[in-house]
């Protein structure tokens, strides 16, 4: 399914979701030790028309931090950084819906998502 039938932009773009850039590399499966607990993908943000959609997002630009340091997070939460990437609230109940990598499917707010480095679900390599 590329399209949700909530996405509300009158363009668009190639999809209605949005990829994890953490995984816009080749990882091996069996360099994520819980694909269960890591989002691949999720809901794009309605971004105004004028904005080119995005096919994926950054999860370190919403805590300003690196991603190869996430021993320093969950770090302050960036709420315009997330609300440019990730819409939180297109569902009844203020939920986005995630896809995680073992091919499940959640609805969950974005706060349920984001913490420490042990359950961050937007950090694959988390242990």
């Amino acid at each position: 399914m590329w399209f949700s039938p909530e996405d509300r932009l009158p363009n668009k773009g190639t999809t209605s979701f949005v990829a994890n850039e953490q995984l816009c590399f080749a990882w091996p499966m069996s360099s994520i030790p819980r694909p269960a607990d890591a989002i691949y993908m999720t809901d794009r943000t309605d971004i105004p028309q004028s904005v080119p959609p995005f096919t994926s997002y950054v999860w370190w630009q919403f805590c300003n931090i690196s991603p190869f340091d996430p021993s320093k997070l969950p770090g302050t939460l960036d709420p315009v950084a997330v609300a440019s990437q990730i819409d939180p609230i297109r569902y009844v109940g203020n939920v986005g819906l995630y896809l995680f990598l073992d091919c499940h499917a959640k609805a969950l707010p974005f706060d349920a998502t984001w913490g420490d480095a042990s359950h961050n679900l937007h950090l694959v390599t988390k242990q």
